[in-house]
């Protein structure tokens, strides 16, 4: 069986926003761009497939976005940090890869998970600068080998939970 996003979905300003564990199937149409004052993308735990729409970036009231449990696919949107209401990002649970760059400035983050995905390369500098970051979990991806190199070299305030899987099970 199929579902689609509800039709309340097709409003500018819906009532309420779309809740997670809907069964849904299928990909997020690049039209979720339209809903330019939603303030919570919640559609955890479905069946979504492919990218995550480029036009997710104008949904600049957006204040919580989850995507986790789904079957996303590619890289995230690189102006994902046009969201600066942004507080917390789940996007753990996935098949989504390439690099961080997409973490280039979020003042209002709190929580990041990319746990689960195909992530490789470094944790980017701009990290820091997330002055509200309060838990980061980055696990099961590829990222670097050994530890946190944001915990060591630059003095992460005790403020932050780092979650990585360091290969010792």
């Amino acid at each position: 069986m199929r579902s689609r996003l509800p039709s309340m979905v097709c409003s500018a300003t819906p009532p309420q926003p779309p809740t997670s564990s809907k069964n849904l199937n299928g990909t997020l149409s690049s039209a979720i761009g339209h809903l330019t004052e939603l303030k919570e993308l919640s559609l955890s735990d479905n069946h979504l497939l492919d990218r995550i729409p480029n036009s997710i970036v104008n949904l600049k009231k957006l204040e919580i976005l989850d995507l986790r449990g789904n079957g996303f696919s590619g890289e995230v949107p690189p102006h994902l940090s046009s969201l600066a209401r942004l507080r917390l990002l789940d996007v753990s649970s996935n098949k989504l890869s390439g690099n961080l760059n997409f973490l280039k400035y979020f003042p209002n983050l709190e929580k990041i998970n990319l746990a689960d995905n195909l992530f490789v390369g470094r944790i980017p500098v701009s990290i820091r600068s997330f002055r509200n970051l309060r838990h980061f979990n980055f696990s099961g991806n590829s990222f670097l080998k050994g530890s946190t190199p944001i915990a060591k070299s630059y003095n992460v305030p005790r403020r932050f939970i780092f979650a990585e899987d360091d290969g010792r099970t």
